[in-house]
C-alpha cells in the first residue's frame, strides 16, 4: 500500500478540478466532500458546531436560515442536503425536517422542521451540504 502526505491538492488543468477513481467509476474529488455543516439547537438559538456557517437566522417558530461564510457557485448546486434531528425521545412523533431551495441563495439555506404536521423549535439539527462553493 502507498501513502502520499501533502499539505495542498491542486489540479494539473485547472486549480478546483481533481479527479478521483474508484473502480471504473471517475468523479471530482470536491463532488464528495461536505463542504458546510451545523449542529444548531433551534430552542436556544445556538450554533453547537459548523463549518462553513457565518450565522443562523431564527425566522419563526421552526424555521431557521442557514447563511455560509462562503457562498455556493450556484443557487442549487448543493444538492445533497442531510437534514435530521438529532434527539430521540421514543414519543411515536413523526418529525421533518425540509431544506427549502426554492426560497434559497447562494449564500443560505433555508429550513424547516414539523412535528406531526406542526412548526416546531427543537434541539439539535444536524445538517449537512455537498456542493461546489464559489
Amino acid at each position: 500500500m502507498s501513502e502520499i502526505k501533502v499539505d495542498t491538492l491542486t489540479g494539473k488543468t485547472s486549480a478546483g478540478d481533481i479527479t478521483i477513481t474508484n473502480g471504473a467509476t471517475t468523479q471530482k474529488l470536491q463532488d464528495g466532500v461536505i463542504s458546510t455543516y451545523s449542529l444548531y439547537d433551534q430552542q436556544n438559538t445556538t450554533i453547537d458546531i459548523s463549518l462553513n456557517v457565518s450565522s443562523v437566522t431564527d425566522s419563526s417558530t421552526g424555521v431557521f436560515v442557514i447563511n455560509f461564510s462562503n457562498p455556493y457557485a450556484v443557487t442549487k448546486e448543493y444538492v445533497a442536503t442531510f437534514s435530521h434531528e438529532t434527539w430521540f425521545d421514543n414519543s411515536g412523533t413523526d418529525d421533518n425536517v425540509l431544506a427549502h431551495h426554492s426560497e434559497s441563495t447562494t449564500a443560505a439555506l433555508k429550513f424547516a422542521h414539523w412535528e406531526n404536521g406542526t412548526l416546531r423549535d427543537t434541539q439539535y439539527l444536524a445538517n449537512s451540504l455537498i456542493g461546489d462553493l464559489a
